[in-house]
């Protein structure tokens, strides 16, 4: 029997984070389970951290890269 991962050991912090139709929302920087939300980095000369619901998140790709169920304009 396979045992199901945890959101804590699928979610590393520097993987890309990308939306619903696979524009890159930014770099994972941190995920918060008792606060409900992912951190997402964007932007290189002025960045800005996008705290993203967990009901976003989709799934993990096989780099590990994450997959969120919203478009970037509706985060």
């Amino acid at each position: 029997m396979r045992r199901q991962r945890t959101p804590a050991q699928l979610l590393t912090a520097g993987v890309t984070v990308y939306d619903a139709a696979g524009a890159t929302v930014g770099t994972l920087e941190r995920y918060d389970p008792r606060g409900g939300y992912l951190v997402a980095r964007r932007g290189i000369f002025f960045p800005r951290d996008m705290y993203i619901p967990l009901h976003a998140f989709r799934e993990t790709d096989a780099q590990g890269n994450v997959r969120l169920n919203l478009r970037l304009g509706d985060l």
